[in-house]
């Protein structure tokens, strides 16, 4: 008498659970990287477009500045100015993305020469704006 045994055994079975978890960890750590990489270039475009909105503000309040030399001088007041983040965001110039730039810092805007080239950049201190 020959019997008819369909299905599978718990070491099949196991084996499967075994290949779906791993596949599932892969997959989680792939999508984990994914968020990581999105939140770290969202960083870096607010910070740069903080900068660059900062200085706009400054040229277009027709603010005076200084000649820094090389390097930013914050020993000499008449060479910098230093625009708080929240009046940016409240003048309408900044748009604070998931709120990940502190509103109580501020970017300090100074006129850099260096030869017969002469321009505006921005200093932003570490930490204005994190995840």
């Amino acid at each position: 008498m020959q019997r008819n045994q369909k299905g599978f055994t718990l070491v099949e079975l196991l084996g499967v659970i075994v290949i779906i978890g791993i596949l599932a960890t892969v997959a989680s750590l792939a999508v984990f990287q994914i968020i990581h990489n999105q939140q770290q270039r969202l960083l870096e475009e607010q910070l740069a477009s903080l900068g660059d909105t900062a200085v706009t503000y400054v040229i277009a309040e027709e603010t005076y500045l200084e000649s820094c030399g090389n390097e930013l001088d914050l020993n000499n007041s008449s060479c910098y100015v230093s625009v708080p983040v929240s009046l940016l965001i409240s003048s309408g110039y900044f748009n604070n993305r998931n709120n990940i730039c502190d509103t109580s810092k501020s970017v300090i805007v100074y006129k850099r020469t260096e030869g017969l080239i002469t321009e505006i950049e921005s200093y932003i201190e570490e930490g204005t704006c994190s995840y």
